[in-house]
Protein backbone atom coordinates (compact mmCIF):
# COMPACT_ATOMS: atom_id res chain seq x y z
CA UNK A 1 0.00 0.00 0.00
CA UNK A 2 1.57 3.37 -1.24
CA UNK A 3 0.71 6.15 1.37
CA UNK A 4 0.58 10.33 -0.24
CA UNK A 5 4.08 11.66 0.95
CA UNK A 6 4.33 15.92 0.70
CA UNK A 7 7.29 16.39 -1.13
CA UNK A 8 9.15 19.91 -1.67
CA UNK A 9 8.72 21.16 -4.96
CA UNK A 10 12.39 20.59 -5.86
CA UNK A 11 14.46 17.96 -3.99
CA UNK A 12 17.79 17.00 -3.40
CA UNK A 13 18.80 13.19 -4.76
CA UNK A 14 19.97 12.59 -1.03
CA UNK A 15 16.15 12.41 0.36
CA UNK A 16 14.86 9.90 -3.08
CA UNK A 17 15.42 6.96 -0.94
CA UNK A 18 13.94 8.56 1.80
CA UNK A 19 10.77 9.49 0.08
CA UNK A 20 10.33 6.08 -1.68
CA UNK A 21 10.55 4.41 2.16
CA UNK A 22 7.71 6.94 3.42
CA UNK A 23 5.54 7.04 0.44
CA UNK A 24 5.57 2.91 0.67
CA UNK A 25 4.44 2.97 4.00
CA UNK A 26 7.92 1.23 4.77
CA UNK A 27 9.43 1.15 8.36
CA UNK A 28 12.67 3.75 8.64
CA UNK A 29 15.49 3.00 10.23
CA UNK A 30 17.16 5.38 12.42
CA UNK A 31 19.29 7.24 9.85
CA UNK A 32 16.34 7.03 7.54
CA UNK A 33 13.95 7.85 10.16
CA UNK A 34 16.38 11.61 11.31
CA UNK A 35 16.91 12.18 7.56
CA UNK A 36 12.78 12.20 6.73
CA UNK A 37 12.34 14.59 9.70
CA UNK A 38 15.02 16.68 8.21
CA UNK A 39 12.95 16.70 4.86
CA UNK A 40 11.19 20.00 5.36
CA UNK A 41 14.78 22.34 6.44
CA UNK A 42 15.48 23.16 3.37
CA UNK A 43 15.53 19.99 1.29
CA UNK A 44 16.50 21.16 -2.05
CA UNK A 45 20.22 22.50 -1.55
CA UNK A 46 20.67 19.28 1.20
CA UNK A 47 24.22 19.75 0.97
CA UNK A 48 24.59 23.12 0.13
CA UNK A 49 22.57 23.64 3.32
CA UNK A 50 23.51 26.10 6.52
CA UNK A 51 21.07 23.75 8.72
CA UNK A 52 22.90 22.97 11.98
CA UNK A 53 20.75 20.10 12.42
CA UNK A 54 22.14 18.30 8.88
CA UNK A 55 25.05 19.22 9.63
CA UNK A 56 24.64 17.46 13.44
CA UNK A 57 23.16 14.46 11.75
CA UNK A 58 25.87 14.09 8.93
CA UNK A 59 28.75 14.48 11.52
CA UNK A 60 26.80 11.89 14.08
CA UNK A 61 26.80 9.10 11.03
CA UNK A 62 31.03 9.71 10.79
CA UNK A 63 31.08 9.67 14.54
CA UNK A 64 29.26 6.17 14.81
CA UNK A 65 31.23 4.88 11.75
CA UNK A 66 27.88 4.52 9.60
CA UNK A 67 29.25 6.34 6.74
CA UNK A 68 33.29 5.97 5.68
CA UNK A 69 34.53 9.03 3.88
CA UNK A 70 38.42 7.31 4.02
Amino acid sequence: MSHDVAAPRVLDCAFLSTLILLAGGLPLDRVSATRAALLNDRAAPYFDSASSRKRRFHRALIDATMVDLG
